[in-house]
């Protein structure tokens, strides 16, 4: 038995189990493209290699941890759900928040579990920042879905065990209007059959994060991509890389083929998409 080979194929297999019947909470704060061409069923540019894969189940371990850690201290006559099912079908929306806490059938609390290195922390300190934008979006999500008042949003160091968190609230003017935006953007897709609006600033970090990246682009004609330093090893590699789709795939008319391209260019031609 190869130990390595035995991790990397489980954790293949979780990821390919993903259900495509609804959108998914976790999508909301993510590029509006990928998930409109994930649940299409069109095959994304890359997968997630084996590494990657690995460092998802670590948060998924540390959660698990946390909540372990967190069960015990309860109040008499609470419950916690873990991993509950949400489902809105008139949004045609699905969502499994890390926690849910019950006394009897009053929903008291909802809890969402990030996990970051702690320089991460620093960074959210000295931006003022009381969670990532899309990580409280997802948290008021299932507040939206479960009727819930409040919900914490908590996140655990991978590297000391170091933990923040942070109150989100139904009442969130602000959350709730991203919300709706993002919802509304993706049915109107499903509807239309026409893909959500690109993104079109190229800093933007959900680009990086886009496994569809090439069908944003050129569900708008765009035939060149402008990538940052971080995803050209990713994109220069596709060629060679064992899930890399250089082949006709559903939702797509002609093979994968795109030049990576320096900014400057890739403006030039978004410019002329725009002016048509």
């Amino acid at each position: 038995m190869d130990i390595r080979e035995l991790v990397d194929n489980h954790l293949a297999n979780k990821e390919n189990n993903r259900d495509h019947s609804y959108w998914h909470v976790s999508s909301l704060g993510m590029c509006l493209g990928g998930a409109y061409f994930e649940r299409l069923g069109v095959l994304p540019d890359y997968n997630n290699d084996a590494r990657t894969l690995r460092i998802f189940d670590v948060g998924n371990i540390f959660e698990e941890w946390l909540l372990d850690v967190a069960e015990p201290s309860l109040e008499k006559d609470t419950r916690m759900e873990r991993q509950e099912d949400l489902v809105d079908e008139e949004l045609d929306l699905t969502g499994h928040p890390d926690a849910t806490i019950y006394k009897g059938k009053d929903l008291l609390d909802t809890w969402e579990i990030k996990t970051m290195h702690s320089r991460g922390f620093w960074h959210m300190d000295n931006e003022g920042q009381k969670g990532k934008p899309h990580h409280r979006l997802q948290l008021w999500s299932y507040l939206k879905m479960s009727g819930g008042a409040k919900g914490r949003l908590m996140y655990v160091s991978k590297d000391d065990l170091a933990t923040r968190q942070y109150e989100v609230l139904a009442d969130d003017k602000d959350l709730e209007s991203e919300f709706s935006r993002a919802i509304g953007e993706l049915n109107g897709a499903w509807k239309t059959k026409k893909p959500p609006a690109i993104i079109r600033d190229h800093t933007d970090w959900r680009t990086g994060y886009c496994r569809w990246h090439s069908h944003c682009l050129e569900s708008v004609g765009l035939t060149d991509i402008y990538v940052s330093e971080s995803q050209k090893e990713i994109y220069r590699a596709m060629e060679t890389h064992k899930g890399y789709h250089n082949e006709s795939v559903p939702g797509r008319k002609t093979p994968l083929r795109f030049k990576i391209v320096n900014i400057k260019d890739y403006r030039d031609q978004l410019r002329s998409v725009e002016k048509n």
